[in-house]
C-alpha cells in the first residue's frame, strides 16, 4: 500500500519533527524544501527534494516520482513583526505559492492537505479562550496570509472536492524529547531560541512591551510542544483520509503563560540569572492568545502530552545545547 506524504517545508523545525511522527506510525515522508529557511541535517526520516512549492514544474516531477496519498503543507513565511515590513514576501510566500501546489494536486487527482495555519488568524480575539468558531479578523500581514489560504481551501472544497485539515497552533516550543530534530535558526526572532541565544552570549534578553492589558503587562501566549503538535497533522491527516471532511481545528496546550513568566522558566531551566530589558511593542502583537482545544481532544482523539511548560523549555534547552556544542 501506497504509504507516501509529502511534507513541504520538510526540512523545517515542525516539518521534521512530523516527518518523524509519519515514519515512526508506517508512512514515507518526503520532504520537500527550497532550503531558504529549512536545514538538510533535520531531514532524517525520508528523502528531501530540493524544490519550491511555487515551481510548478518541480512540484508535477515530484508528484510524478512518489505519487502520495496526501499533503502536509509546512513551507511558508511565518514572522509576525517582519510581515508587517515585507508583506510582499508574504503574499509571495504564502498565498501565490501555495496556488500552484494546489493546482498540480488536482492534476494528480491528490484530494488531502493538511495545512498549517496559525492562530494569527483571530487578531484580537474577543474571548479568553479561542473556539474554533471565534472570528476571523488577522491583524498582520502573516495571519491575513493563512486566512486567505483558508478561504482559498474552502472554495477548493467545494469546486473541486478537495478535503482539507487548517490547523490553527500557537506558539511552538520545545524539541525531539530523543533530540534527534529541534530549532535550528540562529538567533531567529521567536522567543526560543533567542533567549537561550542571548543568555549564552551574555546578552539582554528583550521583552517586547509591558504595559499590555493582562496580569503583569506581558503578552499571553499559549505554548505548545512541538512533539504534540506533529502528532496532531498525522492524526488529522489520519481522519482527513478516512472520512474525506474538511475542517478547521485550534492546537495549543490550553493554558496561558506570560511572557514574563515564561522568562523566568528559562531562568530556571538554564540556571542563568541573565538580565531582561523591556522594549517596544512590536508591529502586530494581540494581548491575549489562548487555545480552547476541546473540539481537538473530541475530533482527534488528541492530548497534549507536555503540558508542564518546564518540561517543554527542558527539552528545547537540551537541544539548543547539543546543536551549539555547549
Amino acid at each position: 500500500m501506497n504509504k507516501n506524504i509529502i511534507v513541504t517545508g520538510g526540512a523545517g523545525y515542525i516539518g521534521s519533527m512530523t516527518a518523524k511522527v509519519l515514519k515512526e506510525k508506517g508512512y514515507n515522508p518526503i520532504a520537500v524544501d527550497n532550503l531558504q529557511s529549512g536545514f538538510k541535517e533535520l531531514v532524517k526520516f525520508g528523502p528531501l527534494e530540493i524544490a519550491d512549492i511555487g515551481d510548478i514544474k518541480a512540484m508535477e516531477d515530484i508528484f510524478n516520482k512518489y505519487k502520495p496519498i496526501a499533503v502536509i503543507h509546512f513551507a511558508a513565511s511565518s514572522l509576525v513583526e517582519e510581515s508587517t515590513r515585507k508583506p510582499l514576501i508574504y503574499y509571495k510566500n504564502n498565498v501565490a505559492a501555495i496556488l500552484n501546489l494546489l493546482k498540480v494536486m488536482l492534476e494528480q487527482k491528490v484530494k488531502h492537505i493538511v495545512f498549517s495555519s496559525t492562530a494569527a488568524v483571530f487578531g484580537n480575539p474577543d474571548s479568553d479562550l479561542i473556539k474554533e468558531d471565534n472570528k476571523i479578523n488577522p491583524i498582520n500581514p502573516y495571519g491575513k496570509s493563512k486566512a486567505m489560504v483558508e478561504s482559498i481551501l474552502s472554495d477548493f472544497d467545494n469546486a473541486y472536492g478537495l478535503k482539507f485539515s487548517a490547523l490553527r497552533y500557537f506558539n511552538v516550543v520545545g524539541a525531539d524529547p530523543m533530540l534527534e530534530v529541534g530549532e535550528c535558526h540562529t538567533p531567529g526572532s521567536h522567543l526560543f531560541p533567542l533567549i537561550f541565544y542571548r543568555a549564552t552570549k551574555g546578552e539582554e534578553v528583550l521583552i517586547y512591551g509591558d504595559d499590555y492589558n493582562t496580569q503583569d503587562g506581558t503578552c499571553i501566549r499559549d505554548y505548545i510542544h512541538v512533539q504534540d503538535l506533529a502528532v496532531a497533522h498525522v492524526l488529522a491527516m489520519e481522519k482527513l483520509l478516512k472520512n474525506g471532511q474538511s475542517t478547521k481545528i485550534n492546537l495549543g496546550n490550553g493554558q496561558g503563560f506570560s511572557v514574563k513568566e515564561i522568562v523566568n522558566t528559562a531562568k530556571k531551566v538554564m540556571n542563568v540569572d541573565f538580565k531582561v530589558k523591556v522594549a517596544a511593542r512590536r508591529a502586530g502583537d494581540p494581548a491575549r492568545l489562548v487555545s480552547d482545544i476541546s473540539f481537538s481532544r473530541e475530533y482527534l482523539g488528541w492530548q497534549p502530552q507536555f503540558v508542564n511548560v518546564e518540561t517543554s523549555l527542558q527539552h528545547a534547552w537540551l537541544w539548543f545545547k547539543k546543536y551549539h556544542n555547549i
